[in-house]
């Protein structure tokens, strides 16, 4: 028997002993699968002491946690209220485009911070856009947007 042979055999072997069967296994709901990114990687963001990748550029005037609220409902509400996702084509999102913006020198923290942040959001709003309850909603909240007054920020750019 060669080794490719033995590999599957072992692996047939595996799956049957942990009693895993097509279709039988559990698939998360939309619903779950977008609260479940939100809170484990938009929610931290929010809570973070340190400041984002957007500082790079603007200082301390503009942070991604200003466009994050306690809550996904209302995080994801305010920014298609905001205009800051595209529920047709969520990766053209434009929240996103703002994350993923760079200065013509970023540093290397800051470089990985940018794509972990781009990354958790990316993954959110794909999840969010999918998710027929939260679309449902009604609900309306304020656009999030910056604390700091669009021309402020255009400047520190």
């Amino acid at each position: 028997m060669s080794c490719r042979s033995l590999l599957i055999c072992q692996i047939l072997v595996l799956l049957a002993a942990s009693d895993i069967r097509a279709g039988e296994v559990e698939v998360a709901s939309d619903e779950e699968k977008s609260v479940t990114i939100f809170e484990s990687r938009i929610l931290p963001i929010f809570q973070a002491t340190k400041p984002s990748s957007c500082t790079e550029c603007h200082l301390h005037g503009v942070e991604l946690k200003d466009y994050i609220r306690s809550t996904q409902q209302e995080t994801y509400s305010s920014l298609v209220a905001a205009d800051m996702i595209d529920t047709r084509k969520p990766d053209e999102s434009k929240i996103l485009g703002f994350i993923n913006r760079r200065p013509t020198t970023p540093s290397l923290v800051t470089e990985k911070m940018r794509k972990k942040e781009y990354e958790a959001f990316r993954d959110w709003i794909r999840a969010a856009v999918a998710d027929h309850a939260l679309l449902s909603k009604k609900e309306k909240f304020e656009p999030l947007s910056s604390r700091v007054p669009v021309e402020v920020i255009r400047q520190a750019r």
